[in-house]
């Protein structure tokens, strides 16, 4: 996770990492002060939950891809998105994203707030 110039480090240096050297070398997604981690991961429970099934698991398929070549991954994720625009839920999303200005300058900067409220309808 951390590459292997760093984990040669860590590991055959017997080195401790502080939470914000793991977070900023990609060990931990990142740092919570003391009784921040629950409500944060109640929402980030909630907010996929809000997002349709087949979504959910074509995007992890899509993730997934990313461990492959370049080319073969690309090609998975656009097979995967089409196959979910194929779904019932995934016209009626893509329908809502459109109307809500998704396609735009204005809604690409804010796609996160978009994307939360596509949920919501």
């Amino acid at each position: 996770m951390i590459g292997r110039n760093r984990a040669v480090e860590v590991i055959l240096g017997g080195i401790d990492l502080d939470a914000e050297t793991a977070e900023r070398w990609g060990y931990l997604n990142r740092v919570f002060d003391a009784g921040q981690i629950a409500p944060y991961v109640e929402w980030l429970a909630q907010r996929v939950a809000s997002f349709p099934v087949e979504a959910v698991r074509l995007t992890k398929q899509a993730i997934n891809s990313a461990e492959k070549p370049l080319a073969e991954g690309l090609r998975d994720e656009s097979y995967l998105f089409q196959q979910l625009v194929r779904t019932e839920s995934g016209r009626r999303n893509m329908r809502k994203f459109l109307e809500i200005g998704g396609q735009t300058r204005e809604g690409e900067l804010k796609i996160g707030e978009l994307n939360g409220l596509l949920g919501k309808f």
